[in-house]
């Protein structure tokens, strides 16, 4: 009975229904304890932190501060106060990431 009225089916309904159907999938329980039993155990790698991120700041800090100091003397033009504005900000910031990051704040 199935075949006859699939036969009057049209293509198209007839893949309608076979998506529609979708596949009949058994996963036994124990599954995943097989496949992990079958993987090889990880080693643990010791890692060392490294601190190439704050050397690099406590770096640009320093020169932040040669670059004031290069700076401070009084400026004629509205650009050199700018730059040295501009040169006071990236040290504050800087100096405040360092000083959040040394205290474990955020």
């Amino acid at each position: 009975m199935r075949d006859e009225s699939m036969k009057q089916l049209t293509l198209d309904e007839r893949i309608t229904i076979a998506l529609e159907k979708g596949p009949e999938i058994s996963i036994p329980h124990d599954f995943a304890a097989r496949v992990a039993a079958k993987a090889p155990a990880r080693k643990s790698l010791p890692l060392r932190a490294s601190h190439y991120g704050r050397n690099i700041m406590l770096i640009s800090v320093v020169a932040l501060f040669a670059l004031l100091l290069a700076f401070s003397h009084p400026h004629d033009s509205a650009i050199g106060i700018i730059i040295e504005w501009c040169f006071c900000a990236q040290f504050i910031a800087l100096a405040v990431w360092l000083g959040v990051q040394q205290w474990h704040v955020g």
